[in-house]
């Protein structure tokens, strides 16, 4: 399993590992999603996730991003995905970017 890890599926196996007691499984996959943020951000995994589940990988120590914008791009497509559900999560969501690191053409 912790050798089929991919940016479709990474963020099941976490939730697999984590249901099943294995952390090796936990470990690894935890790992590429730090590293592959930005490919995990982009699939219907990522947008399906609990808010619980996405605060602690848009917060993590680690997390590989070109820039901020990348962070809250993610922020604002998931929040997007279930608008009415979801649009009272912004704020919090928002203050795990750090948005003084944005640029002002992105902002505009």
């Amino acid at each position: 399993l912790q050798h089929q890890i991919d940016a479709t599926n990474c963020l099941g196996i976490l939730e697999f590992g984590e249901i099943h007691g294995c952390p090796e499984v936990v470990a690894k996959a935890w790992a590429f999603l730090l590293e592959n943020f930005e490919a995990v951000q982009r699939g219907e995994e990522f947008l399906l996730l609990e808010k619980d589940r996405l605060v602690p990988c848009l917060s993590a120590e680690g997390l590989q991003i070109r820039s901020e914008c990348t962070r809250v791009d993610a922020i604002l497509k998931w929040v997007g995905h279930q608008r009415e559900s979801r649009l009272c999560h912004l704020p919090e969501l928002l203050n795990l970017s750090h948005l003084s690191l944005l640029s002002l053409s992105y902002l505009s």
